[in-house]
């Protein structure tokens, strides 16, 4: 939202995770055999569109309002509901959902102790 850009100093919420692939190729290389790694949809029944703001102000929201004072914020809030009013669809109750990566695998020695290795 432009009009916040000069009271967020530029500051743009990035990506914050990697793809499911890459924490694979991460863990094989770490030495996690086999690396298990899947994407999770979890979803959350909200009465409205507009119950989804509400949901991540806990979250992804808690870095602008950490960078804006209050009635900076609530202004940033009301844009903010406006723009998702736009992108969503008005359906009630709404299944808003979410993605989450999980990732599991055993890590071994790189070398298997040998009868020359003292334990």
């Amino acid at each position: 939202m432009p009009e916040f850009r000069e009271l967020l100093r530029g500051y743009q919420r990035g990506a914050t995770v990697l793809a499911p692939a890459e924490y694979a190729s991460l863990l094989h290389r770490l030495g996690f055999r086999p690396p298990i790694v899947r994407l999770q949809v979890y979803g959350h029944e909200l009465q409205t569109r507009d119950s989804v703001v509400e949901w991540l102000e806990g979250s992804l929201l808690t870095a602008y309002q950490r960078r804006l004072a209050e009635a900076d914020f609530d202004r940033f809030l009301a844009a903010y509901r406006a723009a998702i009013a736009d992108r969503l669809p008005d359906t009630r109750p709404y299944y808003y959902t979410y993605d989450r990566i999980l990732m599991w695998g055993i890590r071994r020695p790189l070398r298997q102790p040998g009868p020359e290795t003292i334990l």
